[in-house]
């Protein structure tokens, strides 16, 4: 793709609502549920499809307050906007509907309100839950999917499967096509465990996610694409499904921490559940990272100062995932009960 996409242009500049519209106008997206709350806002779009296929998740909304407008395209052809790209996760619904060009009768989720916690995930277990009142307390077989594939990663080859162990799953997956990697927080997150079902968030090709750097790749969106279906081709066997297999691993609440350094004030601040961090062996060195960035050796503890402050009552470490001009601080704690607006 060398050029400005209609379809992603039309994504990339759409409230929540409209998204949902462009959904139910798009190529093999008849005759879907539309689930509200109480005061009749959209929480999810959902379409049933091949009961023998798998389920495709994305969410329609992004990080920024504004949607974007001052469109950039840089020497390498990467798309950006000074309000923010949002391609986290317009660009994965973007895949979503080129896959349904290919794969028809995929059955596919759209939630709202992931990047506050989750949202509309939430209120799909709970039309799920519904139905399954309804039919003698028994999940039916329209939500038997044989796994759940989530639209919602950055990079380009990444996979990642947050708490599901399955081995054999694991291992298709990145077979060929991924490598896997660790997460904090999806829609399948959420959606996987609650239907016993594997699931594994993939890469799109968004780079600098929750950021203004954000930036989607035009070079290189089609043959991702191509790859995920390759992937999704390579795993049709009819009748064959795997089952979640949840990790015997520690679990951790985690709030995540925005800072501008170049303009030296703060950008997002964010609060959600991770459900693993495998690898302790990098915090040291993060941490002593950590206090050079911040140039006065203090930057943790005044860090972590700010966020006791707002009584969030954290007694934790710090990770940090460098990202360009970004840095993301992570504070992990062992699982205790917090403030429900920590979970909001």
């Amino acid at each position: 793709m060398t050029k400005f996409d209609a379809l992603l242009i039309s994504l990339l500049t759409s409230s929540q609502d409209e998204i949902h519209k462009i959904l139910a106008n798009s190529h093999g997206f008849k005759n879907f549920t539309v689930g509200k709350d109480k005061k009749e806002q959209i929480c999810f779009s959902y379409r049933q499809g091949d009961r023998f296929k798998p389920l495709i998740v994305c969410h329609s909304d992004t990080v920024h307050k504004k949607l974007p407008s001052n469109f950039e395209i840089d020497a390498f052809n990467n798309l950006s906007a000074k309000e923010g790209i949002g391609g986290d996760d317009r660009l994965g619904l973007w895949h979503l509907i080129h896959i349904l060009k290919t794969f028809p009768n995929y059955s596919f989720l759209v939630c709202c309100d992931e990047e506050i916690g989750g949202i509309g995930a939430e209120y799909f277990t709970q039309y799920v839950d519904t139905l399954k009142n309804k039919n003698s307390n028994k999940l039916t077989d329209d939500f038997k999917y044989p796994f759940i594939v989530g639209l919602d990663r950055k990079g380009q080859d990444e996979a990642v499967f947050y708490s599901c162990g399955n081995k054999e799953f694991k291992d298709h997956i990145t077979e060929e096509y991924f490598f896997e990697n660790t997460g904090s927080f999806s829609d399948i997150s959420t959606i996987c465990p609650f239907l016993d079902i594997a699931g594994v968030n993939i890469s799109t090709g968004v780079e600098h996610s929750h950021s203004v750097q954000e930036y989607i790749p035009l070079n290189d969106i089609e043959n991702i694409n191509m790859k995920i279906k390759l992937l999704l081709y390579s795993m049709q066997d009819k009748g064959r499904s795997y089952d979640f297999q949840e990790e015997n691993i520690p679990k951790f609440y985690t709030t995540a921490f925005w800072k501008d350094y170049n303009k030296g004030k703060n950008s997002y601040s964010h609060s959600y559940y991770a459900d693993k961090f495998k690898d302790y062996d990098y915090k040291e060195e993060y941490l002593q990272d950590a206090e050079e960035l911040e140039g006065d050796g203090d930057g943790f503890e005044t860090l972590k100062s700010q966020r006791t402050s707002s009584k969030s009552y954290y007694d934790s470490e710090s990770l940090i995932d460098f990202d360009g001009d970004y840095t993301s601080y992570l504070y992990l704690t062992k699982e205790t009960p917090l403030k429900d607006s920590l979970l909001k």
